[in-house]
């Protein structure tokens, strides 16, 4: 007869059936609508962030991001390109035909002199014919060249020959003639003195041509091959970035970030809407069934399931509300959901719904890590809280909570290498007032709530007991595991 009355008390009856639609109809609707708010058109989106190309608020990322930035590689590659110098058509076999065909004009400029030099001339004559051989050079170069003899010129046509030779060889590009022309001077053996070479450089100048062109195509060919070269800039954005100040006008990159969000243009997003009520299905069908299987005595009493679904909504429209901060999220008392239902319910109740609710948050704010800190949190302080006889417990379970919080941002930190010490100490500060504001809340909340849904707790029997009666009062502070009523 036992056994039967086991397998009929298990079995899902109609009575069950409705339950669970109507259960799961009303806490699947709340979640999904919680988290689905911002993919609703205006005027549930609020007023528009843009207005023209300046923006009316700060916008902040409503999530994490990693994507490839077409405008940011875009700019990488105009840099890369904008780096590429001019290319000029320059190459070794042009600079040896160049410098053969120079040195034949050299032997075709210089001709006169040599003829005035090989002549039978008199001395004046032969002065007179070697200022009158070269009639484009200045004064001052002709009475030089008039100054030499035949050893001097035959020295300094060999010198000019070398280094109009050596000179041509090279890259000569055309819009560096002049430079080139002009340093021809420096190019002759210090031998010479001054005003030799700068008579050399004279003779040599109009001879020196360029041997480089600038080449357009070449230039737009070496360009693009370099900014081909280029990868895709991925860009992280953490949920809560900043995007653009209040009053910024908008660039190419905000533009194309607000796009990125659905924030310059704000329209329902009903892919992302959907998935939010899938998510939110699946979460409230796993949690009542777990409740209908393991935990009948939860599932057939109203009250319980009520106080369940109510802090269950309340602490998803909190981290809704503050999803888009990087650090309030975790000053929010989550784990004060795991305190109340191990006090009010069960403590397997209330971890099966902190795991859950960390599903949530890890989903609403982006991370992993806050879905872990969500978790372990509360994992910590259903473990501390027992059945809640005493405030001590509370006092115990805020400083083991504060141990947890603590250590997961601090590890989560070298692992993800997402933050700097600033950053670090304020997520210290806000685990230390997230776990005192869930012992807080809890304290305060768990016997207007006992009350509100018909839950004795151990802690009002004791505060009900008459200390006249000690024995009473032993027996309720040393029993860990005294029934619920309700």
């Amino acid at each position: 007869m036992l056994a039967r009355s086991a397998r009929q008390f298990s079995a899902f009856t109609q009575r069950d059936a409705a339950r669970l639609l109507v259960a799961a109809t009303l806490l699947i609707v709340t979640l999904g609508g919680i988290m689905a708010a911002d993919t609703l058109p205006t005027p549930f989106t609020g007023p528009p962030a843009v207005a023209g190309d300046v923006a009316t608020a700060d916008i902040a990322a409503p999530r994490t991001a990693v994507f490839e930035s077409a405008v940011a590689t875009e700019q990488r590659r105009a840099e890369v390109r904008n780096q590429i110098p001019p290319q000029y058509d320059f190459t070794p076999e042009r600079g040896r035909a160049t410098a053969e065909q120079q040195q034949q004009a050299f032997e075709e400029a210089v001709a006169p002199v040599d003829a005035a030099f090989a002549a039978v001339l008199s001395f004046e004559a032969r002065v007179a014919a070697l200022r009158a051989a070269l009639p484009d050079i200045s004064t001052t170069a002709q009475s030089t060249l008039a100054s030499l003899d035949r050893v001097g010129w035959t020295a300094m046509r060999g010198e000019m020959l070398r280094v109009l030779e050596s000179t041509q060889r090279q890259e000569v590009r055309d819009a560096q003639l002049p430079e080139a022309r002009g340093s021809l001077s420096n190019r002759i053996s210090t031998r010479f003195d001054a005003d030799q070479r700068a008579m050399a450089a004279e003779i040599l100048s109009p001879l020196l041509v360029p041997n480089s062109t600038y080449d357009l195509a070449a230039t737009e060919r070496a360009k693009a091959e370099a900014a081909n070269r280029v990868d895709p800039i991925r860009i992280t954005i953490p949920q809560g970035e900043i995007i653009v100040r209040r009053g910024q006008q908008l660039d190419d990159v905000a533009r194309e970030r607000l796009q990125l969000f659905g924030l310059l243009d704000p329209r329902p997003d009903p892919a992302r809407a959907a998935a939010w009520v899938v998510l939110a299905a699946l979460l409230v069908g796993l949690l009542l069934g777990w409740l209908w299987r393991f935990r009948p005595q939860l599932w057939h009493r109203n009250n319980a399931l009520i106080l369940i679904g109510l802090v269950l909504v309340g602490a998803t429209i909190a981290l809704k509300v503050t999803a888009d901060r990087s650090v309030v999220p975790f000053i929010v008392p989550t784990a004060a959901v795991g305190l109340l239902l191990a006090v009010l319910l069960d403590s397997t109740a209330a971890l099966v719904v902190t795991a859950l609710l960390a599903v949530l948050g890890a989903a609403v704010v982006g991370t992993v890590e806050f879905g872990t800190y969500l978790f372990l949190g509360g994992l910590a302080g259903i473990i501390v809280i027992r059945r809640g006889e005493r405030l001590s417990h509370f006092v115990q379970a805020a400083i083991v909570i504060a141990i947890v919080n603590l250590a997961v941002v601090t590890l989560f930190t070298p692992l993800f290498g997402e933050r700097d010490v600033t950053g670090l100490f304020q997520l210290w500060v806000a685990a230390m007032l997230c776990a005192a504001g869930s012992a807080v809340a809890a304290v305060g909340t768990f016997s207007a709530l006992g009350n509100l849904f018909g839950i004795t707790t151990s802690f009002q029997l004791l505060e009900l007991a008459n200390p006249s009666q000690p024995l009473l009062r032993r027996l309720l502070l040393e029993t860990g595991d005294l029934p619920r009523t309700g």
